[in-house]
């Protein structure tokens, strides 16, 4: 109730109205607050949400009123203002946003019309101008931009059906060479798991989610981010032999994945101890994973390790309890002790479902406190966020771009008249066809047909592009050929005399000389191959700029057929 005394009087009267009490204006703040309590529609949160927007229409209103006041008389002059004709109004406000105020805003385009200018609504109609400006739409801030009411994830029922794992790094290497964490997280019981891992590679991972499926459980459903470690062909290889679903979190939006709020409290662990212990925060990992599988979660409102055993674990503060309050108890029945703790697990399980999907729905009433339900048709002109910028002076948002399709998640078509490029969000259920008609497959075949020489089994040449190789040194690299067997000599003469053929080398008078090797891999027919290694030893290193992976999916985005090397 202490909530209800930020708010005004007249704040008081229109929260009454809007619960459907009668209260008469004359009546005390006190009396109005005693009315609203006893309302039977009465929800504290409800009512807090209620009051904070109250508040804010009427600031917002009072600062109008403000500045209406200051513009009529304003320095204490009294000023003759020309009224603008109607079909004027669009070049007016755009010579005054666009030229006088240089896109300064709205406070400041008022500031330089209205000085001289007057019509019927022009507050409101300045506002809309400046706010659908296409140039300040596009330059804005991208935190400028409102939120979306959120969607509540299912809560998970049953114990390490779903984990959520993800990396944690680069610390300080440990004396045992790992500087990294592979965190899981229980999404039905929060119980928590860390690995230390020397690096990210795909065999470390797997062999950390080893670990954790040893003490969990294989899971039904595995979520991680759309790191290269999670998402390369080995650990989703790995995942998919032992059936386990992967989801990935949306990019550039770590909040999909819960797991990254209990990082920051990990952090936090890790840097108090090893300021006490020392920088060797492996040896303290234990200690820290014990301290959050012992306290509450908030939205369980059950100890992480209570949800899984079944009781709490004994920590040094219960084992004082017990040693200061310790009797000569008869032991239970084994028999007993067993469906009690059943019971109890049980009861606990059902318990944590419900207080999770309280705190759920908690969450989502604060989160939508201020969010903006949008619908969007198709044919609607939409700007999309920019995730990466290449310079400073570069532009906040791309497009604008058209609406497709009437979905949850809206199909963009941006259309950029100078680049003529593309960008569209992918759903998950395409409507595409999976086969193509007769007419597209003739109309394929004979595209193919007519690019054949593009498909060749038989290697070619091109003049369209040069290497360079330079040394550090002048002096020639000279290495002996290795001895091979006779079956490996003849293999190698064959290939060399069959690269001849079809002028992939040509004979060469250099004086470097590197030593061709025979490669034998099982199932695969031999390759020879160049052992460089000397050269490369004395090779300078030449640095190249890392191509923008979304400039490169712009450019090829507007391509109908797209092809990879593999």
């Amino acid at each position: 109730m202490s909530f209800l005394g930020k708010g005004k009087k007249q704040d008081l009267l229109v929260v009454c109205e809007e619960l459907g009490e009668k209260v008469d204006h004359l009546s005390k703040v006190p009396e109005i607050k005693k009315v609203i309590v006893g309302s039977e529609s009465y929800d504290e949160i409800e009512v807090k949400v209620m009051l904070d927007r109250i508040i804010e229409e009427r600031l917002r209103n009072e600062d109008n009123e403000k500045q209406e006041a200051r513009e009529k008389n304003k320095r204490g002059t009294e000023r003759h203002l020309l009224v603008v004709p109607e079909k004027y109004l669009n070049q007016m406000m755009t010579y005054c946003h666009e030229r006088a105020a240089s896109h300064l805003g709205i406070a400041k385009t008022k500031d330089a019309l209205f000085k001289t200018f007057y019509w019927p609504n022009c507050y409101r109609e300045v506002e809309a101008f400046v706010k659908s400006c296409d140039l300040c739409q596009r330059v804005g801030k991208p935190q400028d931009k409102k939120k979306a009411p959120i969607k509540l994830v299912p809560v998970i029922t049953e114990l390490f059906a779903k984990i959520n794992v993800d990396a944690v790094g680069p610390l300080p290497v440990t004396p045992s060479g790992n500087k990294y964490l592979i965190t899981a997280v229980c999404m039905s019981s929060k119980y928590p798991d860390e690995i230390p891992v020397e690096n990210l590679k795909s065999t470390s991972i797997i062999d950390a989610l080893l670990q954790v499926f040893s003490r969990m459980g294989f899971p039904k459903e595995l979520q991680t981010d759309q790191g290269t470690s999670f998402t390369s062909s080995l650990t989703t290889e790995f995942l998919e032999r032992f059936g386990i679903k992967v989801v990935r979190s949306s990019v550039y939006h770590p909040q999909s994945n819960p797991v990254e709020r209990m990082h920051r409290t990990l952090k936090r662990i890790l840097r108090v101890l090893c300021l006490e212990s020392g920088p060797d925060w492996e040896k303290i990992l234990p200690p820290a994973l014990f301290a959050l599988r012992t306290v509450t979660h908030d939205s369980t409102g059950f100890t992480p390790a209570e949800l899984v055993h079944g009781r709490n674990l004994k920590t040094p503060v219960m084992l004082l309890y017990d040693k200061l309050t310790e009797e000569d108890q008869e032991e239970d029945c084994v028999v007993n002790y067993l469906f009690e703790l059943m019971n109890r697990m049980e009861k606990c399980q059902e318990l944590a479902i419900r207080n999770m999907e309280h705190a759920k729905e908690k969450q989502k009433l604060w989160y939508d406190k201020k969010s903006v339900e949008r619908q969007f048709k198709p044919g609607d002109l939409v700007l999309v966020v920019a995730s990466s910028k290449p310079t400073k002076l570069s532009v906040h948002w791309i497009g604008p771009g058209e609406t497709e399709d009437e979905e949850e998640i809206p199909v963009l078509e941006c259309v950029d008249k100078s680049k003529g490029s593309k960008l569209c969000e992918l759903l998950e259920e395409t409507r595409l066809k999976s086969k193509l008609s007769e007419a597209q497959q003739n109309q394929l075949e004979k595209l193919l047909n007519h690019y054949s020489e593009l498909f060749s089994n038989e290697p070619g040449c091109t003049d369209l592009a040069k290497h360079d190789i330079e040394l550090e040194e002048d002096k020639p690299i000279i290495a002996k050929p290795y001895r091979m067997s006779p079956r490996q000599t003849e293999i190698l003469k064959a290939e060399v005399n069959k690269m001849l053929e079809l002028n992939v080398i040509e004979r060469g008078d250099s004086d470097f000389t590197s030593p061709l090797i025979h490669v034998e891999v099982p199932g695969k027919d031999p390759r020879p191959c160049i052992d460089y290694r000397r050269l490369n030893k004395v090779t300078r290193t030449q640095y190249f700029p890392i191509p923008n992976i979304e400039e490169l999916i712009e450019k090829v985005s507007s391509a109908k057929y797209i092809s990879v090397l593999i």
